[in-house]
């Protein structure tokens, strides 16, 4: 494929909150079982992944502009949670809101805790 035809990077700006440029303590073998699942799977486990480290929360919830910035839609979005709840890689409540909260389990079935600096 030429080039030209690749999507090009285009840094934009973003809210102090989000600037952080790398994920915190991020499992491999967690990411590895996400990417071996279809779909988005593995594009919603790193959106999931980064905002739970910039929160510093193992339980957080994927808003719109955190899906756009991952390029996942929201079908999308729901469909992967599905698979990856399936696979044991998260708990989603749905509750009765637009928006499931999921945690993100540690290996030996607690929640991941993101100490402070």
């Amino acid at each position: 494929m030429p080039d030209r035809d690749l999507p090009r990077y285009v840094p934009r700006a973003t809210p102090p909150l989000y600037a952080s440029p790398s994920i915190r303590a991020v499992r491999l073998d967690w990411v590895e079982c996400a990417a071996h699942l279809s779909g988005k799977c593995l594009h919603v486990a790193m959106a999931l992944w980064w905002i739970a480290s910039v929160h510093r929360k193992a339980s957080v919830r994927l808003m719109a502009g955190t899906l756009r910035r991952f390029n996942v839609t929201e079908d999308t979005h729901r469909e992967a949670l599905g698979r990856m709840e399936r696979a044991g890689l998260i708990r989603a409540d749905d509750g009765s809101d637009a928006r499931p909260r999921v945690t993100l389990p540690d290996v030996l079935g607690r929640s991941l805790r993101f100490q402070r600096d």
